[in-house]
């Protein structure tokens, strides 16, 4: 069943004897209290980063056999793969990464790198990672192309 939500204008009894039920205007303030108002409303602490948030970044991607997975984060210029190697047998893997430069003339370009060749035995997970340079300009964008295993 779907409860109302309703929206009170004024309530008649402080929530708290250090706090009113309603808040003066600042302009209806002292100066001091004003000032004393900013700076308590300006020095709440950030809201703390959530698991979540930092989870959100891993993508999975397909390597080439099922019982190798594997999941990429990518940032500026740079890759990381975490591969979980549940295959009988040992694999070697390879990450593959792009990205789009752009020159200090506005001009921009791809380039690519890998992360070579890396062996995981059966059971273990192992990262890979993969950065590129642009020689000539900033990175725009970053995409892992593949992760290939063997």
């Amino acid at each position: 069943m779907a409860r109302a939500v309703q929206h009170v204008a004024r309530n008649p009894e402080p929530a708290s004897p250090m706090m009113p039920a309603t808040m003066p205007s600042l302009r209806a303030l002292p100066p001091l209290a004003t000032v004393v108002a900013m700076f308590m409303l300006g020095c709440s602490p950030p809201p703390a980063d959530s698991a979540d948030d930092a989870e959100a970044d891993w993508v999975k991607i397909q390597t080439g056999r099922a019982c190798a997975g594997a999941e990429v984060n990518c940032g500026p210029g740079e890759c990381a793969a975490a591969l979980d190697n549940q295959c009988d047998t040992p694999v070697t893997c390879d990450l593959s990464i792009e990205c789009i430069c752009r020159t200090p003339t506005g001009e921009e370009g791809p380039a690519s790198a890998t992360s070579g060749q890396m062996t995981i035995l059966s059971g273990n997970r192992e990262p890979l990672e993969a950065r590129v340079v642009c020689e000539r300009g900033d990175v725009i964008a970053t995409i892992a192309r593949t992760v290939t295993c063997f």
